[in-house]
């Protein structure tokens, strides 16, 4: 018999052949759900990465975050920019658009500009951070190459996917999580990349890291 996922919670629901077209409540997580025949799976398509050191990667899935909670991290900085007169890291500017980067050297930073916040309601903001940097990292998850939009671009800020009808983008740090065809879960640095194709479609030298 079909074996249907659910859109919502991914649980797994078997029906008979004759029920497909039928609308029905998931009996996972009660959604309405219409149920369909799955079509088989299209090929594993891969992105062919070239490093400095030499190494060639096929990667088969990415690690992206919720656009949601991102933009509302970036709209927040923008209110202690506004609050603070322009508070500095010391190593970019506090309202620079790039400066959403892995929580754990984020978390660092905080700690070290709370006290030059002259503004109450920015250290307030400044405080709630740490928090707002964790749900980003919770919200993480790997995304198959095949549904990864924008990929024939060799930037990672282009790229996004759907979960749940959400949109998921890149983080902004230097760094890229990603799963090989293996499988394995590993970690690159963006810059060194210096080769990028798609099943249809080679990049390489200064069209790379734009």
């Amino acid at each position: 018999m079909p074996v249907f996922s659910c859109e919502y919670c991914g649980g797994k629901i078997e029906f008979e052949p004759r029920m497909a077209g039928e609308s029905t409540n998931c009996p996972h997580c009660q959604e309405l759900i219409l149920l369909e025949i799955p079509k088989p799976p299209p090929p594993q398509e891969f992105l062919h990465v070239g490093l400095v050191s030499g190494k060639e990667i096929k990667i088969a899935a990415v690690q992206l975050y919720s656009e949601e909670k991102i933009i509302a991290v970036q709209e927040k900085r923008r209110r202690i920019e506004n609050l603070s007169g322009g508070v500095s890291t010391g190593l970019s500017p506090w309202g620079s658009v790039g400066w959403v980067l892995e929580a754990s050297a984020a978390l660092g930073v905080i700690e070290g500009i709370l006290s030059a916040a002259p503004d109450a309601a920015a250290k307030q903001l400044l405080r709630e951070l740490p928090q707002d940097y964790r749900a980003i990292e919770e919200s993480a998850d790997y995304f198959n190459v095949n549904n990864l939009a924008g990929r024939e671009y060799p930037t990672p800020s282009a790229w996004s996917a759907e979960k749940r009808t959400r949109p998921y983008i890149h983080n902004g740090s230097p760094f890229l999580k990603y799963k090989d065809e293996t499988g394995v879960a590993a970690i690159l640095r963006i810059d060194s990349i210096i080769h990028y194709r798609t099943e249809n479609k080679s990049m390489n030298g200064s069209t790379l890291n734009q």
